[in-house]
């Protein structure tokens, strides 16, 4: 929560600079129409418009990195059991689920019944692939689905 909070500071500090060299490109602007003068855009665009574009650029990097960070304590807080399940027990579940289902498995499939993430889905489905205990083929509908050849048949 600290990092949300510096960040937060950040992006209010970045507020001010956007305030004040939008100001600045006003007042020079206004300046150089009024004067009829060229001279006035100089300082525009020193002290107003490169000012105003790195603090919207910083200003959208911070957003960015509070959006990943507030949405990354929200998915935390959302899945306390996330991380906390082992490579075994996942395995066991694959299996599992796989008997049940006749031995055909979609990582949607073992999110819903599992309770796992998509990732986490994707990521055990193709471990055990690559690892020869399933093979990934196509469906008749034409989905991409793992099959468990032990399993086939069997519900």
């Amino acid at each position: 929560m600290d990092r949300l909070m510096v960040l937060q500071k950040k992006l209010n500090s970045v507020s001010g600079q956007i305030y004040s060299s939008s100001l600045f490109t006003g007042v020079f602007g206004l300046l150089g129409v009024m004067m009829g003068s060229r001279f006035w855009f100089i300082p525009m665009v020193f002290f107003g418009v490169i000012p105003l574009v790195q603090a919207l650029t910083k200003k959208k990097e911070l957003q960015q990195q509070i959006l990943t960070l507030s949405s990354g304590t929200l998915a935390d807080h959302a899945n306390p059991r996330k991380n906390r399940i082992s490579q075994k027990d996942k395995e066991l579940l694959v299996f599992r689920i796989a008997r049940e289902k006749g031995g055909i498995v979609t990582p949607v499939s073992l999110t819903l019944d599992g309770g796992l993430t998509l990732d986490e889905s994707e990521e055990i489905l193709q471990d055990l692939m690559n690892r020869g205990y399933a093979s990934l083929e196509v469906g008749e509908d034409g989905k991409l689905q793992y099959v468990f050849s032990e399993f086939l048949g069997k519900i």
